[in-house]
């Protein structure tokens, strides 16, 4: 299956190589997208945080702030009008919290933050199915990889009492979940739409099918006091190996983007 499939991209390539016109007009191209988040794949059990892919990690209730951001630059070359080679470098930066704030017997406060930074690299090659007037339509194939730096996750608690506001108790943790790397390669489907002749903007979605390798030893390390009048206690390190390791369909990754040409 996967043979054939090889076999049919290579003569849609040659295809496009020999029917496609103005061959002689080679030329460069840039884009920068901004993407949706990439997040580490896998994890569950002790990682539920991350166990959905998405920032749905922070499932408990509370108020969640969310300042992640991912974006490329995608250098291109034209082989041809139809046939262009591309080279993704993309960047990934996770910054996620919530913080709940409960009134009972005791007022509680609770904060966690979730941290990661995440590199990919993506060769490629596209070529155009549909060219109407000003909207032309992609298809290719991308080979990534993406390395994913370690996950830390911060968190801390408050009790205080509800009548008094007197100080009952706190806690501070950290948590460092081990990256690792996926590589694969996919489909990949564009549009684009030329405002001017050499500026465009569009829009891009692909998947891909990957080998992930993540995780490793978590550590977790705690400071607490359970009675602020005497000095805190180091809770003993609590280390525990979660790893996956195994081939898998990524999530769908979608970006806007501007791309020129010259």
């Amino acid at each position: 299956m996967i043979k054939n499939i090889i076999i049919l991209l290579v003569l849609i390539i040659i295809c496009n190589i020999s029917f496609s016109q103005d061959v002689d007009k080679n030329k460069w191209g840039f884009s920068f997208a901004i993407n949706n988040i990439d997040m580490m794949p896998g994890y569950g059990g002790g990682l539920t945080y991350t166990s959905d892919g998405s920032d749905g990690f922070l499932n408990g209730s509370g108020e969640k702030r969310n300042k992640s951001y991912s974006f490329s630059i995608i250098p291109k070359y034209y082989l041809s009008d139809d046939l262009i080679l591309r080279f993704e470098v993309g960047f990934t930066n996770i910054d996620m919290t919530i913080h709940s704030d409960v009134m009972n017997v005791q007022h509680q406060l609770y904060t966690l933050e979730v941290k990661q930074t995440n590199y990919r690299y993506v060769p490629g090659i596209e070529w155009n199915l549909v060219r109407k007037k000003k909207i032309e339509l992609f298809g290719g194939i991308l080979f990534s990889y993406i390395k994913y730096g370690n996950i830390t996750g911060a968190d801390s608690s408050i009790a205080l009492d509800s009548a008094t506001n007197v100080l009952l108790s706190w806690r501070s943790g950290k948590s460092i979940i081990p990256g690792g790397f996926s590589i694969g390669f996919g489909p990949v489907l564009r549009i684009q739409i030329n405002l001017f002749k050499h500026f465009s903007i569009g829009a891009e979605s692909s998947y891909s099918y990957i080998y992930s390798n993540v995780g490793g030893q978590t550590d977790n390390s705690y400071i607490l006091s359970y009675n602020p009048s005497l000095p805190p206690q180091i809770s003993s390190p609590h280390n525990f190996q979660e790893n996956f390791k195994g081939f898998q369909f990524s999530k769908i990754k979608s970006s806007l983007n501007i791309s020129i040409t010259f």
